[in-house]
């Protein structure tokens, strides 16, 4: 008797899991209660066909069932085979990868250096792909056999394998994307990583559970992890004192001592891969102000007013209210070498504010005490942390100088619909955005999509960032680099204003490292 209602029970619950969300392959059956984590998520969440979207908080998710030829290591020094064994530059233009053997995809098909072609080729010849950019350095690449795929590019590039490691890296299935349409696949993925998409709640809920045909072996530290979408962060912390999430990706200041002093819960610092930025319309040709503003001229297109606003700023003051951060003129995170050290920093921050030379620049550009100039200035209440507590502070130092600021405040969905994927944006607007040296350059080029809510074209500035992305010698690059910062900061059509640390709020039960990237995608992530 035992014995049949044991069988009956273990049937069950397969079946329970069957009908809940097994999307591809056959779902696992636990001998026991699943190790379930689950973290709380800011959304939104965007496709999960990779190469489609640049956003990092999508890519989370992304990376968790997809793998990648190579990652990055998670301090940042060197990189970790994942479906290529190993790799090595034969010559300056010419790169040779060997794939591993044996790993499919979830649903069995296999991967090869024929599949692999197919993902680099898609991305790299799909202009309506926002990561198509980053891979526009590959000339061509050839599947020698089973196992061999041979990438040829441009030129000597000294950051390949940042590039291909980085966004839209994840290989997808060529068949199943035929079979079921990219529309499909986009809501339904597959991918060939450590965990299986197995239920999806759009933009409020993704379940993934362990898989056990991993060519690296199922996960051993949990079983399921869930992706909660909660776009408040107080609601996050809510979440996480009252236990219903496991981690929330960076807890307020104002939250600090209360998830400090909760006895089962514990805070670790670590870099969110991120800066805020305020963004200055230098032009009104490109996004689609012009046509939901038809007769506004942003006053930021001049560029006496944007350094003025620059000038205006005391980044020191703005990381102390954004909680947890270090002040930054750069664009790129100070990590990286290719920064020069007197854009990092507390000092850098005290020689770029000086309120008496924004107004006398906005003097020059022809207003006074009488003329003030208007900006509009858009944010979002909350994405990363602090951004409307945080533009509040930009407000006041604005007007203080001689400024009129309209702030507009909008919840993450709305701000993103109006700003940062149509370019409606007005005068100012304050986005987080990852800094890496192989990728800032490309965004102040003349081909950058005009639909963007930014845009540069300064052919001698391009030409610069040009020739960083092919010079192998590292001293070179760094004069050329110099030359890129001088233009950059001249240009002030980008602000930065500091380097965001996250607080990770979790749970006593859970063990995990954060990423020096930032990138929440807890492989490595074990239930005690």
């Amino acid at each position: 008797m035992r014995q049949r209602f044991a069988r009956f029970a273990k049937f069950s619950a397969l079946l329970i899991v069957v009908l809940i969300g097994g999307l591809t392959a056959a779902p696992q059956a636990y001998s026991q209660a699943p190790r379930t984590v689950t973290i709380a998520h800011p959304g939104p969440i965007y496709t999960m066909d990779s190469p489609v979207t640049w956003f990092g908080s999508t890519h989370w998710l992304t990376m968790l069932m997809g793998d990648c030829l190579l990652w990055r290591g998670p301090d940042l020094k060197g990189y970790v085979p994942m479906l290529a064994e190993k790799w090595e530059n034969t010559a300056p233009d010419r790169w040779r990868f060997t794939i591993r053997r044996g790993a499919t995809f979830h649903n069995g098909e296999p991967i090869n250096a024929e599949t692999i072609k197919w993902n680099i080729d898609r991305v790299r010849t799909r202009r309506d792909f926002m990561v198509n950019p980053q891979w526009q350095f590959i000339k061509d690449t050839v599947a020698v056999n089973e196992t061999t795929l041979e990438v040829i590019t441009d030129g000597p590039k000294p950051y390949t394998e940042f590039d291909i490691s980085f966004n839209g890296c994840n290989v997808l299935p060529p068949r199943y994307i035929a079979q079921v349409g990219e529309r499909e696949f986009a809501r339904r993925p597959i991918g060939s990583g450590p965990f299986r998409l197995v239920e999806i709640r759009e933009g409020e809920r993704y379940v993934f559970e362990a898989w056990d045909g991993y060519w690296g072996g199922r996960p051993r530290g949990v079983d399921r992890i869930v992706y909660q979408v909660i776009p408040d962060q107080a609601t996050q912390v809510a979440a996480l004192l009252s236990g219903q999430v496991d981690l929330v990706p960076n807890v307020g200041v104002t939250d600090v001592g209360r998830v400090r002093s909760a006895p089962n819960l514990k805070l670790i610092a670590g870099s969110s891969g991120n800066h805020h930025n305020l963004i200055l319309r230098t032009a009104n040709y490109y996004g689609d102000m012009s046509k939901h503003y038809p007769n506004y001229l942003p006053v930021t297109v001049k560029k006496d007013v944007r350094q003025a606003i620059s000038a205006a700023l005391d980044r020191r003051v703005l990381a102390k209210v954004q909680g947890f951060a270090t002040p930054s003129l750069a664009r790129v995170t100070c990590e990286y070498s290719d920064v020069p050290r007197n854009f990092c920093g507390d000092k850098a921050a005290a020689e770029e504010f000086n309120p008496g030379r924004a107004r006398r620049l906005l003097e020059r550009a022809g207003y006074s005490a009488t003329n003030k100039p208007t900006v509009f200035f858009d944010t979002s209440n909350f994405q990363i942390g602090n951004e409307k507590e945080v533009a509040e502070a930009i407000k006041a130092q604005l007007e203080e100088v001689g400024f009129v600021v309209n702030l507009n405040v909008m919840d993450l969905a709305s701000y993103n619909t109006t700003v940062t994927r149509t370019g409606r944006n007005r005068d100012l607007s304050l986005v987080p955005l990852g800094g890496s040296p192989s990728l800032v350059p490309l965004f102040y080029r003349c081909e950058w999509p005009r639909n963007s809510f930014y845009h540069a074209c300064d052919r001698s500035w391009q030409q610069v960032g040009n020739a960083i992305l092919k010079e192998m010698d590292a001293k070179k690059r760094g004069e050329l680099w110099a030359k890129w910062w001088s233009f950059f900061r001249d240009q002030a059509g980008t602000l930065p204003l500091y380097e965001i640390q996250r607080q990770y709020g979790m749970t006593q039960r859970i063990d995990w490292k954060p990423r020096a990237d930032g990138w929440i995608t807890p492989r490595e992530i074990t239930v005690r």
